[in-house]
C-alpha cells in the first residue's frame, strides 16, 4: 500500500513540474509576443560611455522603422551577456565571436546581421601587443612577465593569445607569466602594456586602431607582433521566443539603413556603412582557433575571469 501511495505521489510531482514548465514557456512567449520594447545587449568592448554613445544613434533610427521601442543595455563582463541574458529579460544580443559560439549553446537564439565598416570589411582580428622599447624578442623573454587579457570569454582579447602561446610550449599561463589579469575591455588593455602595467596583451584591431589615431603614443610606443585570422564582427543575435514578425522587421530595418538619408547618419555616427546578413558559416575561423587554443567544449568551457 505503501508503494502504491508513493508511486501517486511520484507522479502527481512529475505531473506539477511538467505544468509548470509548459505554463512558464508560454507565459514567456506571450509576453514576448505583445512586447513594446526590444531589450538588446551589448558586450563591454569600449568604456561603456563610448560604446553606449557609438549605440545611442541606432536606438531612435530602428525604432521609428520598426514601430517598436528598441533599448540598448551594456553587461560588466563579457560572460555576463549570456549568463544573465534571460535574468536581465533580453530580447536579443551583439555578441563577439566567442560569446556567440556560447551562447548558441547554452540560449534559444539566431543569428541575425553585423556591421560593414567604412574599410568594406565585416570582420575583425586580434593583434597582439608589447612596448617597443621592451626588448621581447622570443617567448623566452615573456617568462615571469605581466599579461593582460581582456576577458576570458572574448576571442580576440583572450582565445588567440592563449593560442599564440599554447604554439610556443606555454601551456599553463600561471606558472610561466609572473602576473595575469583581466582588464575587462579592449581599450583599457592597451592602456596597461602603453602605461607599463603589464608587458603583453591581445585586442580587437579595430580598437587598436581606433585609439592609435586618437592617441599617437598607441602607435609610436606598441608594436603587433601577431595577428589572427578574421572573426565575424560583432553580431546581433535574436530569441527564438521573439515573435517572428519582429525579429523580420528588426533584421528588415538594419539591412536598408544605407538606402535612406537618416539611415546612413545614424550609420555614419555609428561607424558602420551598412549591415549584412550573418550565419552559422561564418564562425568556422572561431571554431578552428578554439581547437589551438586547447578548448574542446563550449558548454563545459569555464569563461568566468579568475
Amino acid at each position: 500500500m505503501f508503494n502504491n501511495y508513493l508511486r501517486s505521489w511520484m507522479l502527481l510531482c512529475t505531473l506539477l513540474s511538467v505544468s509548470l514548465i509548459n505554463t512558464s514557456a508560454s507565459t514567456y512567449a506571450q509576453t514576448l509576443q505583445d512586447v513594446e520594447e526590444v531589450k538588446i545587449g551589448l558586450v563591454p568592448e569600449v568604456h561603456v560611455f563610448e560604446q553606449m554613445k557609438r549605440y545611442e544613434y541606432l536606438t531612435s533610427y530602428l525604432t521609428k522603422k520598426t514601430g517598436i521601442k528598441i533599448r540598448f543595455s551594456i553587461v560588466k563582463n563579457y560572460g555576463d551577456i549570456v549568463d544573465l541574458f534571460y535574468g536581465l529579460e533580453l530580447d536579443g544580443a551583439f555578441f563577439g565571436s566567442l560569446t556567440a559560439l556560447i551562447a548558441d549553446e547554452k540560449l534559444e537564439v539566431e543569428p541575425v546581421v553585423r556591421p560593414v565598416y567604412p574599410d568594406g570589411k565585416s570582420t575583425s582580428r586580434s593583434y597582439i601587443l608589447i612596448r617597443k622599447d621592451s626588448r621581447i624578442s622570443g617567448i623566452r623573454d615573456l617568462k615571469g612577465k605581466v599579461i593582460a587579457f581582456v576577458d576570458k570569454a572574448s576571442t580576440t582579447g583572450y582565445v588567440f593569445l592563449v593560442a599564440y602561446l599554447r604554439e610556443k610550449g606555454v601551456n599553463s599561463i600561471g606558472r610561466y607569466f609572473g602576473e595575469y589579469f583581466y582588464t575587462g575591455s579592449h581599450d583599457a588593455a592597451i592602456k596597461s602594456v602603453l602605461e607599463g602595467g603589464a608587458d603583453i596583451t591581445a585586442v580587437k584591431d579595430r580598437v587598436y586602431q581606433m585609439l592609435a589615431y586618437r592617441n599617437h603614443r598607441v602607435a609610436e610606443e606598441l608594436i603587433v607582433i601577431a595577428r589572427s585570422a578574421e572573426f565575424p564582427s560583432n553580431t546581433l543575435w535574436l530569441s527564438k521566443h521573439l515573435d517572428r514578425e519582429i525579429r523580420e522587421r528588426i533584421k528588415k530595418a538594419f539591412l536598408e539603413m544605407s538606402n535612406d538619408k537618416e539611415g546612413r547618419e545614424a550609420l555614419r555616427r555609428f561607424g558602420a556603412k551598412g549591415f549584412i546578413e550573418t550565419g552559422y558559416d561564418d564562425y568556422k575561423n572561431v571554431l578552428i582557433l578554439l581547437k589551438r587554443a586547447g578548448i574542446k567544449d563550449l558548454r563545459t568551457y569555464d569563461y568566468f575571469n579568475k
